[in-house]
């Protein structure tokens, strides 16, 4: 969250500091390596057919989503409340450094989800054979089961 600067330093209350947004900034960098360590974990997941281990990591995924959500909201209030100082404050180095190496984070993520999905698709094909697979056998069970017109009994009792 932003929090204003103090009146005494002659600022207004819905201005932020640029101390601050290298703050939030370094808790953003850090808050996307990671989510790319959690995506490069949900990847060996998916290899390693860890299905107990993907519903938990699909599970943190969910709030991973809430909490971008929040990140993109806190910088949207920032640059609303104050935004020659936040046009400013974004290019100076210090900044730009913690911008890029966010920037570089997320390429990353993008290419793994991308490889997490390649795997996940090739996994569905693979289950969706198996499932054709068994209600083929299934079908032919049945076909080479005995007809009987009368009641089916359990366990030869009425």
């Amino acid at each position: 969250t932003w929090r204003p600067l103090a009146a005494e330093n002659g600022m207004t209350k819905n201005r932020f500091d640029k101390a601050h947004l290298l703050e939030v900034l370094t808790g953003e960098s850090s808050f996307y390596r990671a989510l790319h360590v959690l995506i490069d974990r949900q990847r060996e997941g998916l290899q390693e057919n860890s299905d107990v281990r993907m519903c938990d990591l699909f599970t943190e995924i969910g709030r991973v989503q809430k909490r971008i959500e929040s990140s993109e909201q806190t910088i949207q209030s920032a640059r609303r409340s104050s935004p020659e100082a936040f046009a400013e404050w974004v290019r100076s180095p210090e900044v730009r450094n913690i911008l890029d190496d966010i920037a570089e984070l997320i390429t990353r993520s993008q290419n793994l989800v991308a490889e997490c999905l390649l795997i996940a698709r090739a996994k569905r094909v693979e289950y969706q054979h198996e499932l054709g697979k068994m209600n083929q056998g299934r079908r032919l069970f049945a076909s080479m089961a005995p007809t009987e017109n009368g009641p089916r009994y359990l366990d030869a009792r009425p």
